[in-house]
C-alpha cells in the first residue's frame, strides 16, 4: 500500500518544456496507450467485443489528430516516477472524468489517493457510470473519498450499464432533484427521474421542440407535465 503521497506525481503537457520534443513524444505516447487500455477494458467489461476491435486498430497518429485540441486533458500518473496510470478531466471544469490504473500497479490504492487529492485540488466534481454506485460497499467507497452528493446527468439513464452521472464534494439538495444524497435511496430517486428526463426529452425530439434540460426537469419535479406536454403538442 501507499505510505507516501509524495510518491505520486501528475505530468501534463503544460509540464514539458517547449523545447524537449523527445521528452514530450514519449509522454503523448504513454497517454495514448493508456487511454486505448482504458477503453479496451471499458468495453470488455460492457461486453462490446466490436467495439475492442475497433481500438485495436488505434494508431498513434490518428489518436494525436483525435486529441491535438484537447492535450491538456489527458494526465499522466507516476508513481515513483514511473508511469502508472492516466487520468483525463474536463476542458472546463473542474470534473474528473476517468481514472486508469494499470494491472500491475493496482492494489496499491492508487485509485482511491488520486480521488483523495482531487478533491484537495479542487475536483469537485467525478463523472462515472451508474453501475458503480450501485451497492452499499461502492456508495461508502466514494463517501469516504469525500463525495457526499449525485446529479443527474442529461442523456445519461440510469439503467444503463454505459448511463453516466456525477459525483459532488458538496452536500448540495435542490428542490428541482437535480441532485440527491450520495445514499441508497437517493441514487434510487436520481434514477428514476433521470430516465422520466430521458422519455421526455425524447417526446419533445419527436416533437421537433428542443427543451433543455433544467426546463424538462424542473417541469416534471414540480408537477407541470401537462403543462409541458401541451407546449410540445
Amino acid at each position: 500500500m501507499i505510505n507516501d503521497r509524495n510518491d505520486i506525481a501528475f505530468v501534463t503537457a503544460k509540464n514539458i518544456p517547449e523545447d524537449e520534443q523527445n521528452e514530450k513524444n514519449i509522454f503523448l505516447k504513454d497517454c495514448f496507450e493508456c487511454d486505448r487500455e482504458f477503453f479496451k477494458e471499458y468495453w470488455t467489461k460492457m461486453g462490446d467485443p466490436s467495439k475492442v476491435a475497433e481500438l485495436e486498430k488505434w494508431t498513434f497518429d490518428k489518436w494525436l489528430e483525435k486529441n491535438s485540441n484537447r492535450l491538456n486533458t489527458h494526465i499522466l500518473v507516476l508513481y515513483k516516477q514511473e508511469v502508472a496510470g492516466w487520468i483525463q478531466v474536463d476542458h472546463n471544469e473542474s470534473v474528473l472524468h476517468n481514472v486508469w490504473i494499470k494491472p500491475e500497479y493496482r492494489g496499491l490504492g492508487l485509485a482511491s489517493a488520486i480521488y483523495e487529492i482531487a478533491i484537495n485540488c479542487g475536483f469537485t466534481l467525478l463523472s462515472l457510470a451508474w453501475d458503480n454506485i450501485k451497492t452499499l460497499k461502492q456508495i461508502q467507497f466514494w463517501n469516504d473519498r469525500g463525495y457526499k452528493s449525485i446529479k443527474i446527468e442529461f442523456g445519461q439513464t440510469g439503467k444503463s450499464k454505459t448511463g453516466l452521472c456525477k459525483l459532488v464534494a458538496d452536500n448540495i439538495y435542490t428542490k428541482d432533484a437535480t441532485y440527491q444524497p450520495l445514499t441508497l435511496a437517493g441514487i434510487k430517486k436520481a434514477k428514476d427521474l433521470s430516465d422520466k428526463v430521458i422519455k421526455k426529452f425524447a417526446s419533445s425530439l419527436v416533437r421537433g421542440n428542443f427543451r433543455t434540460h433544467e426546463e424538462v426537469l424542473t417541469n416534471l419535479v414540480s408537477g407541470r407535465q401537462v403543462v409541458l406536454d401541451k407546449a410540445m403538442a
